[in-house]
């Protein structure tokens, strides 16, 4: 199995969502044995990081089309899951594309943006503003709860 990890991590934005990207990729990998690579944008700290362990397809490039950066990606890697774990501009319509020409499952993590509606499998610690944000034609699998909040295995053991 393929699996795509949509993330980024820099100083502005902190590394809490590579952190967790990389805790689960770490798993997927040695329980599931699955193939894992990352789509990374803008900063070299973040790439860098995940470099150390994990295949990155990245760019640096501020004026380019993300749609067709990302899509090129799962063409060319086979990609059977996108997790997305990002905020940045990507859209519900161009995720409708992306599983119409792929057939992939998408999954997103803690994301309160529209494009959330579009992901089969949806994963939020317990927050109160959950309840605040529409779910209205939602089809996927909704998972909120102390459970699904992503651990460095470090902190797992506590």
């Amino acid at each position: 199995m393929n699996i795509l990890f949509r993330c980024d991590g820099s100083v502005d934005i902190g590394m809490g969502h590579i952190s967790r990207c990389i805790a689960l990729a770490e798993i997927l990998k040695r329980k599931h044995n699955c193939n894992i690579i990352f789509a990374m944008r803008k900063s070299k700290l973040g790439i860098d990081y995940v470099k150390k362990n994990f295949i990155v397809e990245s760019s640096q490039s501020i004026e380019f089309d993300y749609f067709e950066w990302l899509t090129n990606i799962i063409n060319k890697n086979h990609i059977d899951i996108l997790i997305l774990d990002v905020r940045d501009g990507l859209t519900r319509d161009q995720l409708k594309k992306i599983k119409k020409k792929r057939n992939i499952k998408i999954v997103t993590i803690d994301d309160p943006e529209e494009k959330r509606l579009e992901s089969d499998f949806a994963f939020y610690p317990p927050l109160p503003q959950l309840s605040e944000i529409s779910w209205n034609k939602y089809q996927g699998n909704l998972y909120f709860g102390y459970e699904y909040i992503i651990l460095k295995k470090e902190f797992s053991k506590i």
